[in-house]
């Protein structure tokens, strides 16, 4: 399979389906990848089947399909294949700087535990258990990448 062109581009959230991760305004980054390197934890752009653009987490993956769920959801989006799939988010720009997401997903981890946290969730939607702790994580790296833009803005 031919790998896709090496391509960034960029979007604003027009929707409050991801806070807090994301909120309504900020702009993001996706690049396109191959349908290969995309993981549990990290957050997509694919076209819906109604032909909406969406920005949600990948909580399942199948040789051929992924399954999302936005953070701010308990229910999972029908599965979406490989040409559904516009790109992966990179950056948010937050308090005017820009902020990596492989940073929080990959180097921490916690993208891969909110989607373990958000798959249980849809498999078992009135489990407060682990709605509070999605909670609690979602906001604690929401308040973490506040910090950090702020320490920015500081040190300039």
């Amino acid at each position: 399979m031919k790998e896709p062109a090496q391509s960034v581009f960029v979007a604003r959230i027009q929707s409050g389906s991801m806070i807090p991760t994301f909120h309504v305004g900020e702009l993001i980054t996706l690049q396109r990848v191959s349908f290969a390197s995309i993981a549990v934890g990290d957050i997509v752009s694919f076209t819906s089947q109604r032909g909406i653009p969406l920005v949600h987490r990948v909580v399942w993956k199948t040789a051929h399909q992924l399954t999302t769920v936005a953070d701010a959801s308990r229910r999972a989006d029908l599965p979406i294949t490989e040409k559904a799939v516009m790109g992966k988010v990179t950056l948010v720009k937050r308090c005017g700087c820009w902020q990596s997401m492989q940073l929080t997903n990959e180097l921490w981890g916690v993208g891969t535990l909110i989607a373990k946290l958000s798959g249980q969730i849809v498999k078992q939607p009135s489990s407060l258990k682990y709605r509070i702790a999605r909670k609690i994580l979602l906001y604690s790296v929401n308040m973490v990448s506040k910090i950090v833009c702020g320490w920015q803005k500081i040190v300039g």
